[in-house]
Order: C-alpha cells, then sequence, then structure tokens
C-alpha cells in the first residue's frame, strides 16, 4: 500500500500511570518477591492481559500495512488513546481511578479529543472484561466521558453476544475483533506465567 494512500493515525500523549511502559512492563511477581495466593491469581490475569495487549500496542505504534502513524493530527484519520483502561479498572486502586481521571483531563485539553463525537477515536482493550463493578460509575469510560461511547474498542475477545449487551464500556457496538493468539512460559518457583 502506498503511504499515500494509508490512513493516518495520531498516537495521543498519555500520563505515565495508563502507559504501557507503567503497566504491562512492571508485573507483580516480576522482582522475584514471592506473591500471596490472592495475588498471584491477580498476577496472572495481568500476565494475561499484557499477553494480548503489548504486542497490539507494538503494532499500532509502528504502524501497519494499511496504516501509517503520523505526528500531525491535522492529517490523522483515526485517533488512537494508549490509555489502558482495563488494566486500571482490573487493578481498582484509588491510585488507578485517580490515574484514569488524570487521563481524561489530559485527553479532554488535546484539540482533536471530541472531534466527530470520538466517532474517530480507538482504545486497545485486549481481553475479555465482563467486569463485576460494571454498574459503578468510577468503572465505566462513559462517566468520565461522554464521547467513549463512540470510540472503536479494538479488543481479542468480546463476551457473548458480542455487541448485543450494554456493558461497562458502553460501547459493545463499536468493538473490533483482531485475530490473536498468545503464548504464555512457565517461569519462576511459583509457577506464575510470563509473556
Amino acid at each position: 500500500t502506498d503511504t499515500a494512500t494509508k490512513r493516518k493515525v495520531f498516537v495521543y500523549d498519555v500520563p505515565k500511570c495508563a502507559s504501557a511502559e507503567e503497566l504491562l512492563h512492571k508485573l507483580p511477581g516480576d522482582d522475584g518477591v514471592p506473591l500471596e495466593l490472592g495475588e498471584e491469581a491477580n498476577a496472572l490475569y495481568l500476565r494475561k492481559m499484557a499477553s494480548q495487549i503489548r504486542p497490539l500496542h507494538e503494532q499500532l505504534l509502528a504502524g501497519g500495512q494499511g496504516f501509517a502513524v503520523t505526528a500531525e493530527p491535522l492529517e490523522a484519520d483515526l485517533f488512537y488513546i494508549p490509555a489502558f483502561f482495563s488494566v486500571l479498572f482490573w487493578m481498582g486502586t484509588l491510585e488507578a481511578m485517580q490515574c484514569t481521571a488524570e487521563t481524561f483531563a489530559a485527553l479532554r485539553g488535546q484539540p482533536h479529543f471530541r472531534r466527530h463525537g470520538g466517532r474517530d477515536h480507538m482504545v486497545l482493550f485486549g481481553v475479555e472484561f465482563a467486569f463485576y463493578r460494571d454498574t459503578e460509575p468510577a468503572f465505566q469510560l462513559t462517566s468520565y466521558e461522554p464521547s467513549a461511547k463512540n470510540w472503536l474498542v479494538l479488543t481479542v475477545a468480546c463476551p457473548l453476544p458480542c455487541g448485543q449487551q450494554p456493558d461497562s464500556w458502553s460501547v459493545r457496538d463499536r468493538f473490533v475483533l483482531i485475530p490473536f493468539a498468545s503464548r504464555l512460559r512457565n517461569a519462576g518457583r511459583l509457577g506464575l506465567l510470563a509473556p
């Protein structure tokens, strides 16, 4: 595909607390400190999320066959928000919720954030997310920003019936399913899985 005919994607800067570097590269158990049983289960789920989200995120940053990354928002056809809200929601801590609010505040300060009501914006989701706290406003993206209901959500899994049930994302009809398979290897004396 010729560069001139490729779709152009602008990548937002997001606060460090919501970034891949912060959330996907330093996982619980990486430091070799033993984890308690409950923490180990949480670490396993975060590793599953990271194994799916990290390579897709890296591919989005590198560009692809049908799209190119642009540093010029005026050229952009799509806007990628590289904030990992599903990971922050899974963590569910006060710090994670503050990070979510901080990320939306930073995005609102961008001139193109509400362009087309958010229909040209996308986030990377990665895993199934039938979240048990989805009735609480702190775990609903639309509580932070109404245009989130129009975002494209790139995901490798969509709970059935996909696109038919509203949930904490309130965007099921905007899901884009990406075929993806990840492998986890056994690492460490606790048997934690590593991507």
